[in-house]
């Protein structure tokens, strides 16, 4: 907020109004319907109530992304190598917040059953370039699982999640993403709530693993259990299952 102010925005507006420090800032800091969020609505829509502040009509609260011929073909020209024109799913455990994890173990076990019940189907581990060495232990000695950690930027990990038949996440970008390109995703949520920041697809099936919290309240980013924190109860059999649904519906 502080650099919309100071490149000279006319109207710096936001919702909610409170809870953040520069609420002096707002132009609609009077306006008590934008004080909080709804409670129970999706954050797409408590996000669009700014379009309402400012009389506009949100057409739609599905995102979508659009990917050009250039970035998809320099992606998959550097999968071809390994994969071999086979298909392929994607797996990101990790997150930014630690809590929202889902353990390397519980990841690796996935990845074993998949590669029996699915052979013809590689497997894509995406990460930050910091993460390739756990991910490459984690895929250790495991057959058809490529590890394609900080290989790409955002526009071509983009491309990777483009082409796959499914995409595997907890609550974060990765898995935000995959489903505003369309893609069949599956999401592993505990600490967080998939009815306010679940993964939203235009047509293709977005699976969600909810378990719940198990404290109360949850300290989210302080939590002094991660990583055998909520996560730890999403099981691989679970996750199995629910790429099976997306697998054999491709």
């Amino acid at each position: 907020m502080p650099l919309a102010y100071l490149a000279g925005s006319r109207y710096v507006i936001r919702v909610p109004t409170r809870g953040t420090r520069y609420e002096f800032l707002l132009a609609n800091r009077n306006r008590e319907q934008d004080a909080s969020i709804l409670p129970g609505i999706h954050y797409v829509e408590n996000r669009l109530r700014v379009l309402e502040t400012l009389g506009v009509a949100a057409v739609g609260a599905t995102p979508k992304i659009h990917l050009d011929k250039r970035t998809k073909d320099a992606a998959s020209g550097k999968l071809a190598a390994r994969l071999h024109g086979a298909p392929y799913w994607v797996m990101h455990g990790n997150a930014a917040d630690p809590y929202k994890i889902w353990p390397g173990e519980r990841v690796r076990e996935l990845l074993s059953s998949a590669r029996r019940a699915y052979p013809r189907h590689a497997a894509i581990l995406t990460g930050a370039a910091r993460e390739k060495e756990a991910l490459s232990e984690i895929a250790r000695e495991l057959d058809g699982v490529h590890v394609v950690a900080g290989e790409f930027d955002i526009a071509g990990t983009a491309a990777v999640l483009a082409g796959a038949d499914c995409v595997i996440a907890p609550d974060t970008g990765i898995l935000h993403l995959a489903a505003a390109l369309n893609r069949p995703v599956v999401g592993l949520y505990a600490p967080t709530f998939a009815t306010l920041v679940g993964p939203r697809a235009r047509s293709a099936m977005a699976i969600v693993i909810q378990k719940p919290q198990t404290c109360d309240p949850c300290v989210e980013k302080k939590c002094p259990f991660t990583p055998r924190n909520c996560m730890d109860q999403i099981g691989p059999a679970e996750v199995l299952g629910a790429l099976s649904r997306q697998l054999d519906a491709a």
